[in-house]
């Protein structure tokens, strides 16, 4: 007797198990994609510590919205977490949101 090949099941779970997989691999894409890791921070005129998620040490990072007239620089205070944590200050106190690759 010969071997048959079964087709591939399209029920309700195999379906919704398959949407999941499909639904989380676009949104991984999607932040590769669009650079999703936007953080928004108060910003003092002292050294403040900022997560930014990457989980290895900053290449590069820019303001891309803040809610008064301040300029943000990196601290030269020596980071001892960089792939944690950026230090940034600014020249008055500010809300940003900065955007980490």
């Amino acid at each position: 007797m010969a071997k048959r090949f079964l087709p591939f099941r399209t029920d309700v779970y195999w379906g919704d198990l398959l949407m999941q997989k499909l639904v989380g691999a676009f949104d991984t894409l999607a932040k590769a994609v669009t650079n999703d890791h936007i953080v928004r921070q108060a910003i003092g005129t002292g050294d403040t510590r900022v997560y930014h998620g990457l989980g290895h040490q900053v290449e590069t990072w820019e303001v891309v919205d803040r809610n008064a007239n301040a300029v943000i620089w990196q601290s030269p205070t020596v980071n001892p977490t960089p792939e944690t944590f950026i230090i940034l200050k600014a020249s008055a106190p500010v809300t940003a949101s900065v955007r980490f690759t």
